[in-house]
């Protein structure tokens, strides 16, 4: 059973086909999940925002496969589905959709529609509209879904333009008024919006591009184990080929938490991954999604995080372009108890050593994340005292956020103060390295929720070559991504007695009874 997501302009939806299902099946599942004619969902169905079309898309009577289109599980597709804005006010014609509908998907001016046809007024030819008609229109549709032209300027400069964002990662600080003027200017506009906008709720409702569905995100999420320094290599071989060319990007959302509050040596933190638009994360480790083809992995998943003490966390997070940073999934656990260890001794800052710099104030219940690492949107949000404050006699301009707000706050409340991050070097640490738990790694083998599969061929593969270049079985089974698809392939039982041998350093002959079962499982199968 394939899962093939379709992102919409009402939202996105899930069509499930068997992997030997047709481009007309696709076609007929799509348009009966939209409600729609087969014909309309096999001419809008494309493969990305630029409306390259979909192969095969006006041949809904194909018979072809929709694995040799280029489909695999987990792929995203896009239906172009365009909105009837109804006529111009002065011809009264109803129409159904609601302000609230129409609004959904408008995140600021430049996403107002466009005037569906000329002005009376207007003498141009039949293809141009003047600057009239596009105000007029303009006005009257803001008036229809009941909102200011103030409102949208508001989200202009908080959402920064795709385009804009090299300069801002460059700059962050580069952002001030030119002149005394134009910086009065902005100053009444931040006083003028400060009554309008009094708390995260009503941020939200400006720019609900942006709004996430949180239970929808968590249909994938990602389980954290241990990943060294010397893996690093193979993470950006992941972001390049996971992310990089599918143009995944979003925003961190982290928590701070005590296991227990008679014990305050040990704590988690907890991130949570929020992708825009809403999709499915891709990780250089592994990848899980919550569907019916994938319980028993997650259950596989579960059982090894716990089989090695480890909490449920993701491994790293990158914005396109190569625009953004990684966080160390070791550098995140040694956090949580070097943080409590230091407070413990009455330090009063605990070093937050990730590739995000900053310090955990104990004594103001404070994160505070230096400024220069943040982005355009963050810097402007504290200067407009929106979501969060800035201290300006704070050393390093640092930008505080109060526990309220951070640890608190729900991670949809937060896309629209971290639209972005710009680039933060990474900085390998020695504890975090001496506090890893064990040395399971992901290494050269395919993850079991990646866009790719795992198969008996790959596990040949990595098994013969590792014997070939004569590596010891502690290392030969030390990948995480292999265990997970042992998992499927021999017993969760047996995993579970791998995991234990790895962490203590068994010898080479404690294998051999894994090794037969493997090489029993690819003689049974012909390969």
């Amino acid at each position: 059973m394939w899962i093939i997501r379709v992102q919409s302009p009402i939202g996105q939806k899930r069509v499930e086909l068997e992997e030997k299902s047709t481009v007309r099946d696709l076609m007929q599942a799509v348009a009966d999940a939209f409600g729609l004619d087969i014909k309309v969902a096999a001419k809008q169905l494309c493969y990305d925002h630029g409306h390259a079309s979909l192969v095969y898309a006006g041949a809904t009577r194909s018979a072809t496969t929709i694995s040799e289109c280029g489909l695999r599980h987990g792929t995203q597709l896009y239906l172009n589905l365009d909105r009837d804005l109804g006529e111009d006010e002065e011809e009264e014609k109803e129409d159904d959709t609601s302000p609230e509908a129409l609004f959904k998907n408008i995140k600021s001016i430049k996403d107002l529609p466009r005037p569906p046809h000329k002005g009376r007024h207007c003498t141009h030819d039949n293809t141009i509209r003047c600057a009239r008609c596009y105000s007029e229109w303009e006005e009257a549709f803001l008036r229809y879904i009941g909102k200011a032209r103030e409102d949208l300027e508001m989200n202009d400069h908080i959402l920064a333009a795709e385009g804009a964002m090299p300069c801002a990662a460059l700059d962050p600080w580069d952002m001030s008024p030119s002149s005394s003027m134009d910086r009065e200017r902005a100053k009444q506009r931040m006083l003028h919006h400060s009554g309008r906008i009094s708390n995260v709720q009503q941020l939200k409702d400006n720019v609900t591009k942006f709004q996430l569905n949180i239970e929808r995100q968590k249909t994938a999420f990602v389980r954290r184990l241990s990943i060294a320094a010397s893996q690093m290599d193979e993470i950006r071989r992941c972001i390049d080929e996971g992310m990089f060319h599918r143009n995944l990007y979003g925003v961190m959302y982290g928590r701070f938490q005590y296991v227990s509050e008679d014990d305050k040596l040990k704590a988690y933190v907890f991130i949570d991954w929020i992708f825009l638009p809403p999709q499915e994360c891709i990780a250089g480790a592994i990848v899980l999604k919550k569907d019916g083809s994938s319980k028993k992995i997650t259950k596989a998943a579960e059982q090894i995080a716990a089989a090695f003490g480890l909490v449920n966390l993701g491994n790293f997070f990158t914005h396109f372009n190569d625009r953004g940073f990684i966080l160390s999934a070791t550098e995140i656990s040694s956090l949580a108890l070097r943080s409590a260890r230091y407070e413990a001794k009455g330090a009063e800052y605990a070093k937050f050593m990730t590739s995000l710099r900053g310090t955990i104030d104990r004594e103001k219940r404070e994160f505070i994340v230096d400024a220069f690492a943040a982005s355009r949107q963050l810097i402007n949000l504290a200067r407009n005292n929106v979501l969060i404050e800035n201290r300006s006699d704070d050393p390093g301009n640092f930008v505080r956020f109060s526990q309220k707000q951070i640890f608190e706050l729900k991670s949809s409340e937060l896309v629209d103060a971290v639209c972005f991050l710009v680039p933060v070097a990474l900085t390998t640490h020695s504890d975090s390295q001496t506090s890893m738990a064990t040395g399971i790694s992901s290494w050269s083998f395919p993850s079991p929720g990646g866009t790719c599969l795992p198969t008996l061929l790959d596990l040949k593969t990595y098994y013969t070559n590792a014997v070939a270049q004569k590596k010891s079985r502690q290392v030969l089974y030390g990948n995480c991504n292999l265990l997970l698809y042992l998992a499927e392939v021999l017993t969760l039982k047996d995993v579970q007695e791998i995991i234990q041998l790895v962490k203590t350093s068994a010898t080479d002959g404690s294998f051999r009874r894994y090794d037969g079962a493997i090489e029993q499982c690819l003689r049974a199968s012909g390969i």
